[in-house]
């Protein structure tokens, strides 16, 4: 049992977010009722797996609220999907997904193998526990439709991490592939080392060793992208049902992959100043920790870095109890007051902390490649099973950047970069004073993409996401960036990202994110109790 958790017995899962069941209505005059569109999408979601047995539905009015309904359309749907024993309604617990029974007999619906499109040859999925074992969080498709929104012309996204790509240098990427395949040739198309290019990771260690990072060119693996180096840790260094240490709230896409492995998630909270490394000895001294992920400088969702004297602490801790620590720097390069914080690696005298990070936020992420920075033995253990994952990272993305990187062309671009991305951070808080009634605001470091904002009208960020989409907006609700069983599980949190749109669209998309606030339930309250003031809060 998670220190302060409630026993498992008396614990209540979450309900699962709107977002995550992918549901768009049709209101074409020809289309389906729509509360026959609700119930389908629902039983979708169950046959996919992104609702696993247990999960609760949310209530049918936050559900019609959602998707712009009278409630009495969701309260059908709910009732189809009772009857069809798609779902039960549990006193106290609200409508859970049922358990598929096994047996022959099964009641019609979803359950009977020929009432579904596709027949029996789509049934044997029915037996097939969910994705993840049902530990994905609220919004398990979140990824994928941060990417859906993104294309969508309509929509000012606010929700995308990903650079702008009127910031991508194509000119000099161009040039950089047109020199590496002069110089490789047709082996830059080929096969390449596992562990990668030995010009990159020369390239690398020789940029490390700039922020203090001694590490050889064999004490690096190229990636394809940083997401697959959590990938194999989460594979080739933790066992389905160790316990790890993660920052509350933290990067969703860390949390999944460490949940589709097995693991237990230990959530320890992040404030103004990084993660809570004063709440670490007892969960050291009681649990038995495989390994601690942290992101310490421009954190993912909040913004804010990891204090110096956390720093040398969380090294110490580490090295009393023996647990390797893995930090996610992706965003470090993208610092733009000074000189960065040096990494934990930086800081490591005992080969305890393997160093992730990425050119997919810097430079463009279409190239596909990111690095892990370690002791030998465990880039040996890593690259063993990368041979089984993809058996090499693409040469041509691999060489691209080992020219960008040795032409000096990387160190002009971060220039523009830096000054690009503050501009826009800048503006982005600047025209969040407008909103001041409504949100309170994490400014977090110089630097990143997010800015961290609490709904001062309660816990509705997922109806404020839904609302803000129908107005031409996309952001992020905070629930998804915790690990289950948190108090603080950030449902009056918001995510808002500056890096993927220019400064006009930041403009519109603020104008857009306020018409969505003021329909909040409880803005009118909220507008009363501020003080007209931006304020720090994690």
């Amino acid at each position: 049992m998670r220190d302060g958790a409630p026993p498992a017995s008396r614990k209540r899962r979450a309900p699962v977010a709107g977002q995550a069941l992918r549901l768009e209505l049709d209101r074409a005059p020809e289309a389906p009722p729509l509360y026959r569109q609700i119930r389908d999408g629902v039983r979708a979601a169950v046959l996919s797996g992104m609702l696993s047995p247990g999960t609760r539905l949310p209530p049918e009015r936050e559900m019609a609220a959602m998707l712009g309904v009278n409630r009495t359309t969701t309260m059908r749907a709910y009732q189809e999907l009772v009857a069809d024993g798609v779902v039960e309604a549990r006193p106290g617990r609200g409508t859970v997904v049922c358990r598929p029974p096994r047996q022959d007999g099964a009641p019609s619906g979803l359950y009977d193998r020929s009432a579904w499109p596709g027949g029996t040859q789509a049934s044997w999925l029915l037996e097939l526990p969910a994705l993840g074992r049902g530990n994905l969080g609220p919004d398990p498709t979140l990824l994928r439709d941060i990417s859906a929104l993104s294309g969508r012309r309509d929509l000012i996204s606010f929700a995308a991490g990903s650079p702008a790509p009127d910031l991508i240098p194509l000119a000099a990427l161009q040039q950089a592939v047109a020199r590496g395949l002069e110089r490789m040739g047709a082996m830059g198309l080929a096969y390449g080392p596992v562990e990668g290019l030995d010009a990159l990771r020369l390239a690398l260690a020789e940029r490390l060793a700039q922020r203090g990072v001694a590490v050889a060119p064999d004490e690096i693996l190229i990636l394809s992208g940083a997401t697959q180096g959590l990938a194999l840790a989460a594979h080739a260094l933790v066992e389905p049902g160790d316990e790890i240490v993660v920052e509350a709230p933290t990067y969703v896409g860390m949390l999944q992959t460490f949940s589709v492995a097995g693991a237990r998630l230990i959530g320890v909270p992040v404030d103004e100043h990084g993660l809570r490394v004063d709440l670490l000895p007892p969960i050291l001294t009681r649990r038995r920790v495989r390994l601690i992920l942290v992101q310490p400088t421009l954190h993912n969702p909040t913004g804010v870095t990891l204090s110096p004297a956390r720093r040398e602490r969380l090294l110490s801790l580490a090295r009393r109890f023996g647990v390797p620590i893995l930090e996610d720097e992706i965003y470090a390069d993208l610092w733009n007051d000074g000189a960065a914080p040096p990494p934990l690696k930086a800081l490591d005298r005992d080969g305890l902390v393997l160093h992730l990070s990425s050119c997919s936020k810097t430079v463009a992420p279409g190239l596909r490649v990111g690095w892990l920075a370690a002791s030998a033995p465990v880039v040996a253990r890593l690259a063993l099973a990368k041979q089984f994952s993809d058996l090499n990272t693409t040469n041509l993305g691999q060489l691209t950047l080992a020219e960008f990187l040795g032409s000096g062309d990387y160190d002009r671009h971060l220039a523009r970069l830096r000054f690009a991305y503050a501009e826009r951070r800048a503006l982005m808080l600047d025209g969040l004073r407008a909103a001041e009634r409504y949100l309170q605001v994490t400014p977090g470091a110089p630097g990143g993409f997010y800015l961290w904002c609490r709904l001062l009208g309660g816990s509705h960020a997922r109806l404020l996401s839904t609302a803000a989409v129908r107005e031409g907006v996309a952001v992020l609700a905070g629930e998804a960036f915790y690990p289950p069983g948190l108090g603080q599980d950030g449902r009056d949190h918001i995510r808002l990202s500056f890096s993927g749109t220019t400064p006009p669209e930041i403009v519109t998309g603020l104008s857009r994110l306020r018409s969505a606030l003021e329909r909040l339930p409880g803005s009118l309250d909220a507008a009363e109790r501020a003080d007209h003031r931006l304020r720090p809060v994690v």
